[in-house]
């Protein structure tokens, strides 16, 4: 088991980012606490070289985000999506439309009349955004990310900057 996880991180270290990984280098701006596990997969092509967010999320709503430029992984960390059966967070190719600084949902706006979804990254017309968020809980359908990721994410993405949202590789039964 041991041995699996970490050759899938090692494989993911080395294919996150582009089909590269002889020049490929980690760039760390801020240490997590845990190597991203989702492996690029075989037979799709990305462009790396842009400014992509690649977000994979397993069966219960959870899972981890990789930005990448230049085929360098910039910043990885952990997420939650939306509720699978419910509030489900749309899978596919997007990107950022428009960025929030702070924001308040219109369509579930905080009890307290603060934001809610503080460094916002919108990538559908419908309202889904990566923002700052409790990543313990899931959402109605938004990306959350932990503060330091969110605003790191916030000041260095730009609007047209690829999102890409995807079912995750490894199953919950192998962590």
């Amino acid at each position: 088991m041991t041995k699996y996880l970490l050759a899938s991180a090692a494989v993911l270290l080395l294919t996150a980012c582009g089909n590269t990984p002889k020049y490929m280098t980690i760039k760390t701006v801020k240490p997590v606490y845990q190597e991203p596990i989702f492996i690029d997969r075989t037979g799709e092509y990305y462009n790396y070289w842009d400014k992509t967010i690649t977000v994979e999320i397993n069966q219960i709503g959870t899972g981890e985000f990789i930005a990448c430029q230049n085929n360098e992984i910039f910043r990885h960390g952990k997420i939650s999506s939306g509720k699978p059966h419910t509030h489900g967070t749309p899978r596919g190719d997007f990107k950022v439309i428009w960025k929030a600084y702070n924001y308040d949902s219109k369509k579930y706006p905080s009890e307290n009349g603060g934001y809610n979804m503080q460094r916002a990254l919108f990538f559908t017309d419908k309202g889904h955004a990566m923002h700052n968020g409790n990543i313990r809980g899931l959402s109605h359908g938004c990306i959350r990310t932990e503060m330091y990721n969110a605003e790191w994410l916030y000041n260095w993405a730009e609007s047209g900057t690829r999102i890409i949202v995807r079912d995750t590789m490894i199953s919950n039964s192998s962590i």
